[in-house]
């Protein structure tokens, strides 16, 4: 974020987007970011090297090298976790989740060369007709870091056919969005946003970037529109994104009209006024945790507003 105008890039939005889905892929796996942390300090002098032991033995399925290797890039050894797959697919040759999920290690890695091997290997495998949201998401975030103008229509091929076959998944919406956003095609990577939020009734992944996007711009109505719309997209039994980030960005656009309407010498309510003071007191006793890379702003926004009277 730009600390002198406060203000949110297109680039930071789409490294949001991704770490964001890293973050829903830990918790589509059952895997608990706290307890993860403590054991990386409990490992920390070995730092996830060949030393490190994992549970291979003959009981293990599809979904155990998988979880595995999300563990190992979560701890921060990408290298690890493409190991992990390999040793899956040695087993599981033609699992969905292994395939894909060496692409986005590679790309981890910063190894484009595996990555396009990769690639290739899932597309010869397996027909897209076959595919999970990995498979797609992984090879369209290969295509837009490896050579985004060179693969542009391959890429788009595949997001074609992700609309196509999995037609409820949000994400070959944000897929589209990297797209555009890595294209330069800022106008159309909003409507991308817009279009999901405006046809789906459960993208709450794209009202992130959205929001972020809108406060990017200073469309802080429309912020507060969609971080509704994200709150409520967002009840589902399994969490899909930080919903404090949303109730925060709601809260700093609120607190944004407030002083805009004391700018312009317009009356400022009561109940304007205490309903942004109470979401800030919920973030900081209840979802701090959760924003803890704000929490100087939300702390000094709570005492800006601590000294303006309602009329």
């Amino acid at each position: 974020m730009n600390k002198k105008d406060n203000t949110i890039s297109d680039e930071e939005t789409r490294r949001l987007v991704l770490k964001m889905l890293e973050e829903v892929e830990a918790e589509e796996d059952g895997i608990d970011e706290e307890e993860s942390d403590d054991e990386i300090e409990e490992t920390e002098d070995d730092s996830w090297d060949d030393e490190v032991e994992f549970d291979f033995d003959d009981h293990n399925d599809q979904e155990d090298y998988h979880n595995m290797s999300v563990d190992a890039v979560n701890r921060g050894n990408p290298a690890k976790a493409y190991e992990i797959c390999e040793e899956g697919l040695e087993k599981f040759p033609n699992d969905p989740d292994l395939l894909a999920d060496r692409i986005t290690y590679a790309v981890n890695m910063n190894d484009m060369e595996r990555a396009l091997e990769a690639k290739e290997e899932l597309h010869r495998i397996l027909s897209m007709d076959r595919w999970n949201w990995r498979c797609f998401f992984f090879s369209c975030e290969f295509m837009i870091k490896a050579d985004v103008r060179n693969y542009e229509a391959e890429c788009r091929r595949v997001i074609s056919c992700f609309k196509e076959y999995i037609p409820y998944d949000e994400r070959s919406d944000l897929a589209e969005y990297l797209l555009e956003e890595a294209l330069g095609n800022n106008d159309a990577a909003l409507e991308v946003l817009e279009r999901a939020v405006t046809d789906r009734s459960y993208a709450c992944q794209c009202s992130v970037a959205l929001c972020d996007l809108y406060l990017g711009r200073g469309r802080y109505e429309d912020v507060i529109k969609t971080a509704n719309y994200g709150l409520a997209a967002s009840a589902k039994p399994q969490e899909m994104v930080n919903t404090a980030y949303l109730l925060f960005l709601r809260a700093l656009s609120e607190d944004h009209l407030i002083h805009m309407k004391i700018y312009r010498g317009e009356t400022v309510t009561a109940d304007e006024l205490e309903l942004v003071r109470s979401e800030y007191k919920l973030i900081q006793e209840e979802f701090l945790q959760f924003l803890h890379n704000y929490s100087n702003t939300i702390d000094i926004r709570s005492k800006l507003l601590s000294v303006i009277k309602a009329q």
